[in-house]
This record gives structure tokens, C-alpha cells and sequence, in this order.
């Protein structure tokens, strides 16, 4: 500060108006000075140039600002003045339209203090800056129209739906959305900034929207303790109005799916029991045949050690039978408790790869063999796992090789193939059967719910739907390779450092 007055203190008068010249010249700004007591006025070079004028013909009088102010704006600039000169605000200033020579409107803001007064310290010179502004005028006028039309849309959609302002505030909303509010404890959502409302990840999401960033299909329990507590929101929320890289606010929707995910749960348990049926048999056949065995060798070992000269190697053969068989028989019915049961809820955790291929293989060979199809399982790597839910995982499995089965049941040469593979990125399975693939025509209703091939009575059409479902829901995707010569499925997770 120092430096800097001793730099002034240095300069003549002529050289402090020389760079206070260049410094208004370089702000585009136009100088007024009104004397209150005459309405004399004095217009610099720039102020007339603003507006097209020769500073040689105007007048220095007020009414050479006056007269060229928008009809419609004169009644707030005086009002303006008379706040600032009252002592209501610190700083006089307005923005209003003024007649450019040419014709044309031009926006001016226009900002002055009082500059002089006289012994009774009443205010006798008012001086102040003309800048035009028109180019920022416009587009803040065009924004609010985009505004007020947003929201005259938004009123009348049948979805809750509101528009934000940057802080949060709700500008316009929907009827759905003040009636779902109205009735869930914030009936006041006209000015409740949209963060606090019903969901705390909306200030996270509204941040990332100032930044021009969307945040889309995000599902969301109401928490606890408010009315309608338990309800499933899927919600969105998307920037509007980007002026510079920031947005002006967003635009959130949500629609209450509770419903929709029960029906959906309900669904999918329809399916694990489907799939469950469809292999009841075999898995009956599969128990029922190691433990006759399990039996059988319980047998021996009791009539063994009732011989006073019990054959030890045998007893410890027959021990190891029985030890083989019962883990066997663990696994089956561990698979298929584990596919019967509903994880919805279930955090995502590691999941062995290898040994949910295993338990898959246990649940499906049976019926595979029943229908004179090979099962080929490529052994995974004991050390690969995903992040997942290990029922929804098995459960799509067991659905595409289900699938797979009815495909090829028929062809002179059936097979269904399993294999994983791992790469940097991602870790895919893709189950592959003998079938020649997909038509064209249906690629791209496959997963479609309730879509099926299969005749009536024989299909619901859910398994494919629900399958991709559960995967997005893990953060995988199931999707059918188009490319591949053989009917193909894969499913692909990425690893967690790349989600």
C-alpha cells in the first residue's frame, strides 16, 4: 500500500489523468457528474459513444439521459436514486434500457455516489459510471425465460420433478412433486433447498451438477423416522442453464419404485424356484445316490467293529468314503441354499469365482445329462474373485445354463461350455452352448422382460430380464456377444479400482 502511494505522490496531475483515463478506457465505462441543484449534467467521451452520440452535440443536461431511458425503466432508476439518497443503500445502482442513436436498446448499469455537498451538508453533486452491459443483460434474460418455461413444463408433468437454482432452492416444481412432499413432512418445497428434503445424496449430486456433471438412475431408501419411511426412490438429477462451464442450477426427478422392487423381488423368487423345479429331480436323484452310499459304507464300518479283529485299513477306507461323500453332499445342498434364498439387501462382497463355477456344475449336471448334454467346465483360477452377492450370481448362472439346455437339447451334438478369464480391467464368465445364436431380429429383444422363444406354457420370459437386472445391480453387466459362432452369454465384472 505504501509503494503504491508513494507512485502516486510521484505523479503530476496531468499523468494521474492520463492513466485514469487509459484504466476507464480499458473498463468501457462512460463517467457522468449530475449537479443536483441545476440538473446540469456532464457526459464524458465514452458515455456518448456508448449510446452512438457525438459528445459535441449533447446537451450537459439531465434530460439527455432522461429522454433516452426506456419508458418502462425510468420509474425503478428514480426510484433507485431516491433509496440511495434517502440512506436505504450504500450505492445507487440499476440497470435500465437507454435508445442507442442507431435505434436499438441497449442495457446500462449504471452505479454512482454522492460526490459533493454543500455547508449543510445537503448532497449537491452525484457522480457516477455507464457501463454497457447488454451482452450479459441478455443472456441473464434469456436464462430466466428458460427458467420460467422450465417451470411452466415442469408444473404439468405426471412425474415428481423439480428446478433448482444453484444454491438448492427449488424455483418451479411439478404437481406430483409438491404432492408427494406435501404429504412426506415438507409441504414447503417452494423454498426448502432441495438438499434437505428428502434424500442427504441430493447436496452431493446438486455439487456435481453445478460443475456440469449428471447424476442419473440412483435408487435411494427413505430413511427412517419420516412418513413414508421404508419407500425406494430412483432418481436423477441433470444441470441446466451452463453459462461458463457452472451450471445455473438442476433439474431433479425421482419416482417412487417401492412397488416396483417388490414386484421385481417377487419375480425373481418365482424364478429361483422355477429354476429350482426344473432341477428338482435330478437333485433328488444326486442326493438320493451318495446317500445309499453313506449308508451302505455305515453299515460295514458297524459290522466291522463288532468283529473282535476289525480290518483297520478298510475302516479307514471306508472313513475316507464317508468323509467325501458327505462333502459332496454339503456342497449340493449348499448350492441350493443358496440359490432359493433372496439377497436384495445383501452387501456386495468377495465371491470366490471358482467355487461358485463348482456349485453351478453341482446343481445343473444332472439335469444336463437327463437332457444328453455335455457340461464343460473351464477350472478358474482359485485365487479370482468378483464383487458380488453369491445367490444373485449363482442365480444367473443356473438361469443361463438353464436357458442353454432347453436351446440344445434337441442338436445331434449338445454341449454348454463355461468359462472364466481375467484381464486387468475385468474379470468375464461367458457360458457358451452348442446353438448357432440369436437371430438378428431378436439380439435386441432377448432381455426384454417377458420376452421368451420357448412355447407357450413353457417360459415365463423372466429369466434372461431378471438375470441382467441382478447383474446391474452387483455393477456387472450380462450381456449376448453377437460376434461369437456359438450361442454365447457373457457376464462381466469390472474390478473395484476401475467401477
Amino acid at each position: 500500500m505504501s509503494s503504491l502511494r508513494t507512485f502516486l505522490d510521484n505523479l503530476t496531475l496531468e499523468q494521474l489523468a492520463a492513466r485514469l483515463e487509459l484504466a476507464m478506457d480499458g473498463a468501457s465505462l462512460g463517467i457522468w457528474d449530475w449537479d443536483l441543484r441545476d440538473n446540469s449534467v456532464q457526459f464524458d467521451r465514452r458515455w456518448c459513444e456508448m449510446l452512438g452520440l457525438d459528445h459535441a452535440d449533447v446537451a450537459m443536461e439531465l434530460s439527455s439521459w432522461e429522454s433516452r431511458v426506456h419508458p418502462d425503466d425510468i420509474a425503478g432508476c428514480y426510484a433507485d436514486i431516491q433509496a440511495y439518497l434517502g440512506g436505504a443503500t450504500e450505492q445507487y445502482e440499476n440497470i435500465h434500457r437507454m435508445r442507442h442513436a442507431d435505434g436499438r436498446w441497449v442495457y446500462i448499469l449504471d452505479r454512482g455516489r454522492v460526490s459533493g455537498w454543500d455547508e449543510d451538508g445537503k448532497a449537491i453533486r452525484f457522480t457516477g459510471t455507464h457501463f454497457d452491459c447488454t451482452a450479459t443483460e441478455k443472456a441473464r434474460r434469456v436464462l430466466e425465460n428458460q427458467e420460467r418455461l422450465l417451470g411452466s413444463l415442469l408444473r404439468g408433468i405426471p412425474t415428481a420433478a423439480c428446478l433448482v437454482d444453484a444454491s438448492g432452492r427449488v424455483l418451479a416444481a411439478s404437481d406430483e412433486w409438491t404432492a408427494w412432499f406435501a404429504s412426506h413432512g415438507d409441504g414447503d418445497s417452494g423454498v426448502s433447498p432441495v438438499g434437505a428434503q428428502a434424500l442427504p445424496e441430493w447436496a452431493e449430486a446438486l455439487q456435481r451438477a453445478r460443475e456440469g456433471l449428471t447424476t442419473t438412475a440412483v435408487e435411494t431408501r427413505v430413511s427412517a423416522g419420516r412418513a413414508g419411511a421404508g419407500r425406494v426412490l430412483r432418481w436423477s438429477m441433470r444441470p441446466w442453464g451452463m453459462v461458463d462451464g457452472r451450471s445455473r442450477g438442476a433439474i431433479v426427478r425421482f419416482d417412487d419404485v417401492t412397488t416396483e422392487l417388490e414386484e421385481r423381488a417377487e419375480a425373481a423368487h418365482l424364478a429361483r424356484l422355477s429354476s429350482l423345479g426344473r432341477m428338482a429331480g435330478g437333485i433328488a436323484h444326486e442326493l438320493n445316490t451318495p446317500l445309499q452310499t453313506l449308508v451302505l459304507d455305515a453299515s460295514v464300518v458297524n459290522e466291522e467293529l463288532a468283529t473282535d479283529t476289525p480290518d483297520l485299513p478298510l475302516l479307514k477306507e471306508l472313513g475316507q468314503e464317508i468323509l467325501t461323500t458327505a462333502e459332496y453332499l454339503a456342497e449340493v445342498v449348499s448350492g441350493m441354499r443358496a440359490l432359493s434364498r433372496g439377497a436384495a439387501g445383501d452387501p456386495l462382497q468377495a465371491v470366490g469365482v471358482a467355487q461358485v463355477l463348482h456349485q453351478l456344475q453341482r446343481l445343473t449336471e444332472t439335469r444336463l445329462r437327463q437332457h444328453d448334454v455335455d457340461f464343460i467346465l473351464v477350472d478358474a483360477d482359485p485365487a479370482w474373485t468378483v464383487q458380488a452377492r453369491p445367490s444373485q450370481l449363482l442365480q444367473i448362472l443356473t438361469n443361463l445354463v438353464s436357458n442353454a439346455t432347453d436351446a440344445v437339447a434337441e442338436h445331434p451334438e449338445s454341449w454348454v461350455r463355461i468359462a472364466a478369464t481375467q484381464t486387468a480391467d475385468a474379470l468375464e464368465i461367458r457360458v457358451v452352448d452348442s446353438g448357432v445364436g440369436i437371430p438378428e431380429a431378436l439380439q435386441e429383444s432377448i432381455m426384454a422382460p417377458f420376452f421368451t422363444t420357448k412355447a407357450p406354457g413353457q417360459g415365463t420370459g423372466l429369466g434372461l430380464s431378471l438375470s441382467r437386472s441382478l447383474a446391474e445391480g452387483m455393477g456387472a453387466v450380462l450381456r449376448l456377444d453377437p460376434d461369437a459362432p456359438h450361442t454365447t452369454f457373457v457376464l462381466t465384472f469390472p474390478h473395484p479400482e476401475v467401477q
